[in-house]
């Protein structure tokens, strides 16, 4: 959980651009994202700590032009999005984009202070090990090594190139695709329940 967590902080600052992005420049984007994040976690770890749903709205204004959760929402439902009407994929991005949300940040608050502890031991670093490309120069990943101090854990970011930027569709963690838990996760829900069925429930929790 807390390496999730601290993928989730990276995120929050990845708002490098330029007029036509090249793969280093999301390397670059990662490394820069990571001491960033920690300098803003220091300035505002009261106020994330205290106030999940003030972490909440700031994960939406930060978060929301970084990542592209269409695109991992289509990744996650795989064939199901091919079937979704044009409404029901509307419905399921903002519904799951918002549970995403508000997961990270509830969980962000509850273990504030487990990850300044690691921070302010000085164990806490991300080391980019090296660019992973392709045939298509429109993805990227960002091969990373995050240290706490005892083992690193390994982390790919997994980026797409939209207009002037990169934005980040999926991360794995020591092998394991968070796009791909996700779907599995969703592929077992959709056996029991439609689609239509599956989005109300998000947006019920969202309305909790």
């Amino acid at each position: 959980m807390l390496a999730r967590i601290i993928v989730l902080i990276i995120a929050l600052s990845s708002g490098f651009a330029s007029a036509a992005p090249k793969p280093a420049e999301a390397a670059e984007l990662i490394g820069q994202s990571f001491q960033e994040s920690m300098t803003a976690l220091r300035e505002h770890h009261d106020a994330l700590r205290d106030n999940p749903q003030l972490t909440k709205e700031l994960m939406l204004e930060i978060l929301g032009p970084h990542v592209d959760f269409e695109l991992l929402s289509r990744l996650v439902l795989a064939q199901h999005w091919r079937s979704a009407t044009a409404e029901e994929r509307q419905r399921f991005v903002a519904a799951f984009r918002n549970s995403l949300i508000d997961t990270y940040a509830a969980a962000l608050a509850t273990h504030m202070d487990q990850v300044l502890a690691v921070l302010d031991s000085g164990g806490l670093a991300l080391t980019v090990r090296r660019l992973l490309t392709g045939d298509d120069p429109r993805r990227v990943g960002v091969r990373t090594s995050l240290d706490f101090g005892e083992r690193p854990v390994a982390i790919d970011f997994l980026l797409i190139a939209r207009g002037e930027r990169w934005l980040i569709y999926d991360v794995v963690i020591e092998g394991i695709s968070f796009a791909a838990s996700r779907r599995s996760e969703f592929a077992g829900l959709l056996q029991r329940q439609t689609l239509a069925q599956v989005i109300d429930r998000l947006e019920a929790r969202d309305d909790r």
